[in-house]
């Protein structure tokens, strides 16, 4: 079992990676009162009092709707707007929809002859090995 102050530790190390991580990937304009290197510092220097001034004075506002894990996520109409997105890149059209109808009967007939090719070399192998 587990003793409370290595909990604690756990605990304190778990929340302190989370810190750091947190303002590695914040953008820099959005992080308030002090730079992102600073709020760096600062965590590592003072780990408890950092964590929670942190997210108390530096962290940036998150302005998702409610129930919003994830920006742009929610329904719309909920809560914030959520940042404009950028369209998807489309895939190049398969090469079978490309074809008529006549080749993909062609290529169906194909590979029904393959099957019933292979189905009637299974009979044989097996009526010669019985």
């Amino acid at each position: 079992m587990v003793a409370m102050p290595e909990l604690l530790f756990f605990v304190l190390v778990g929340v302190m990676i989370y810190c750091l991580v947190d303002i590695a990937t914040s953008e820099s304009s959005q992080v308030r009162n002090l730079p992102k290197w600073a709020w760096f510092i600062l965590v590592l220097a003072l780990p408890p009092v950092g964590m929670l001034l942190w997210f108390f004075f530096g962290r940036p506002p998150r302005t998702y709707a409610s129930g919003e894990r994830w920006p742009g996520t929610a329904a719309s109409g909920l809560g914030a707007e959520s940042p404009p997105r950028r369209p998807r890149r489309t895939r190049p059209a398969s090469v079978e929809s490309m074809d008529d109808e006549a080749t993909i009967r062609a290529r169906i007939a194909e590979r029904d002859e393959l099957l019933a090719r292979w189905a009637e070399e299974d009979r044989r192998r097996q009526d010669g090995q019985a």
